[in-house]
């Protein structure tokens, strides 16, 4: 029982990150299309799980293994977008009243012939508290940051915004 209390804890922390992959029903992953010979587009969707800079990780991952599958040696990112959205949703407020009371009477009548006689009191107590939540404005910030990149075989100089495939996926292996 212990070891299975242990297994299904481990389950559970390892699914708090969202594992490098193709993009699925089950969580966003990178997505890639072939632009033309030496050309990619690959974008990742930010998620609960997935950070802006965990989806640019994967992207550059991404575009290290397109550039070796496809028999070259280099990488350059030629075009980059965020692609930011903002949506904002207002959750309304709302009140609650509760009213809690109590009422005590007591009488006395008499016939006096055919006159009634009638005395009595009566009095009572309430009590109300109301609760009073404001309405919220929700903020989310989603991101789908694409990378379009042309791959290169073995350049003759090694610019800035060049990358070695092979090195780009030995320093993203723990994704």
């Amino acid at each position: 029982m212990r070891y299975l209390a242990i297994t299904v804890l481990a389950a559970l922390l390892t699914a708090c990150t969202a594992p490098y992959g193709s993009d699925s029903i089950w969580f966003n992953g990178y997505k890639d299309q072939r632009l033309s010979e030496d050309r990619y587009m690959i974008s990742t969707e930010t998620s609960a799980l997935i950070d802006i800079n965990r989806a640019n990780q994967f992207n550059l991952r991404r575009a290290a293994e397109v550039t070796i599958q496809s028999g070259y040696t280099h990488f350059a990112i030629i075009d980059e977008d965020k692609n930011e959205t903002v949506t904002q949703r207002t959750v309304p407020g709302t009140v609650v009243s509760n009213t809690y009371g109590s009422a005590y009477g007591y009488g006395t009548g008499a016939q006096y012939g055919s006159v009634y006689n009638y005395s009595g009191s009566a009095y009572g107590s309430s009590n109300t508290s109301t609760t009073y939540t404001p309405p919220r404005t929700v903020t989310r910030k989603k991101s789908n940051p694409t990378i379009t990149i042309i791959m290169l075989r073995n350049p003759k100089e090694q610019a800035p915004n060049i990358f070695i495939a092979r090195d780009v996926l030995m320093y993203t292996k723990d994704l």
